[in-house]
């Protein structure tokens, strides 16, 4: 231990001879620095959270979309039902359909219609038809029925259609602010994360 003690000396005064001081006051000086950046990086990382929207504009995204799939699944929810109202019709122009096979479907129809998509669904539209008394109603006035559901629904699938295409934009311009805002605060985090990396390291180097 003695004789490595006495090469560290050797070897450090030839390494750093008169340096010492020199050495020190330089890395004193950029230590003084790396504390400021540091400090100007803290404070621009809490400036920053007093009008970061990140957290704003995910709640805002997430009901966009959360719009966009309750529209989706209704516009579903239409294209089937009217699948079922293309059958019956088209079973009412072959043989002769009984009026209360009609009437039970027509309940079907409406039960499939009035059905919310969840407890919080955004959509504004219902089908109800009223089925009370159908079973005295000739064929001609059950097709009129089932025809008359078809418009209506063919008409809820157009506004569908256009809700779906206003919402497209709204959601892309969220989805930009939201990267531009997290991209704003990885950016200040990084600059935070070398600050202190930097101070630190100057810090070791002083002591």
């Amino acid at each position: 231990a003695n004789i490595w003690a006495e090469f560290f000396v050797i070897w450090a005064n030839q390494i750093y001879g008169d340096q010492g001081d020199a050495q020190l006051s330089f890395f004193e000086t950029q230590f003084d620095e790396a504390e400021k950046k540091l400090e100007e990086a803290e404070q621009a990382l809490i400036e920053f959270q007093a009008y970061n929207r990140s957290g704003i504009l995910e709640n805002e995204l997430s009901a966009l979309q959360q719009t966009q799939a309750d529209y989706l699944a209704k516009q579903r929810q239409t294209d089937l039902i009217l699948q079922d109202i293309e059958s019956l019709l088209a079973q009412g122009d072959g043989e002769q359909a009984s009026i209360d096979q009609l009437a039970s479907l027509l309940l079907q129809v409406r039960a499939l219609g009035g059905v919310a998509i969840n407890a919080e669904s955004t959509m504004p539209w219902q089908i109800q038809v009223n089925v009370d008394g159908q079973s005295s109603l000739s064929e001609g006035d059950q097709e009129a029925i089932l025809s008359n559901l078809r418009e209506t629904l063919l008409a809820q699938s157009s506004q569908l259609e256009e809700q779906l295409v206003k919402l497209e934009p709204q959601l892309l311009t969220v989805q930009q602010e939201k990267q531009e805002a997290n991209a704003e605060e990885n950016r200040l985090v990084r600059d935070f994360e070398v600050a202190e990396e930097t101070y630190l390291t100057l810090s070791r180097t002083v002591d």
